[in-house]
């Protein structure tokens, strides 16, 4: 088994996430976004020269726009296309992910690279959004990066299909 970092956005869990915790069993749709897709912290990014990644790009019909490009596994409940099986892991770590957020009428924007982790036993159910250091700027709970214990030819099956 391999140890890999997964993204569960906070609007994810609170709508459909089941609890789990520190060595709980879960079968999730996974999807490989590229790191200017999600809000993610910089943690839950693939190397470029991962297995992963490669084996994400190589189905792209465009390789070359892909180059370079890091990304990572994001937990969904409510998009898959084509609809793919879920994928079987351990929770063997699991974080709770406070980014740098400005808001700006009714658009959220992450700053990248300014991320708070804080170690978790057991996953929430709910998230705050934000302590305020302005009226624009705050913190806010964006989800929880979980590394999970998976088969990796599995993840590659499913991220080159």
């Amino acid at each position: 088994m391999d140890l890999l970092p997964v993204f569960v956005a906070d609007w994810e869990m609170e709508c459909c996430g089941k609890p789990f915790a520190l060595g709980t069993e879960v079968s999730w749709h996974l999807e490989f976004l590229y790191e200017d897709e999600f809000a993610a912290p910089a943690e839950a990014l693939l190397p470029v020269d991962s297995v992963v990644t490669m084996a994400a790009t190589a189905s792209v019909a465009d390789p070359g726009q892909t180059d370079g490009l890091r990304g990572g596994l994001f937990a969904t409940w409510h998009r898959s296309d084509p609809p793919a099986r879920p994928l079987t892991g351990t929770v063997r770590r699991i974080r709770l992910v406070r980014q740098h957020v400005v808001r700006e009428d009714r658009v959220v924007t992450v700053i990248p690279g300014r991320s708070r982790l804080t170690e978790l036993s057991a996953s929430r159910d709910s998230f705050a959004t934000g302590s305020m250091l302005t009226r624009e700027d705050s913190w806010s709970e964006t989800g929880l990066l979980v590394d999970l214990a998976m088969n990796l030819d599995d993840v590659i099956a499913s991220v080159s299909s």
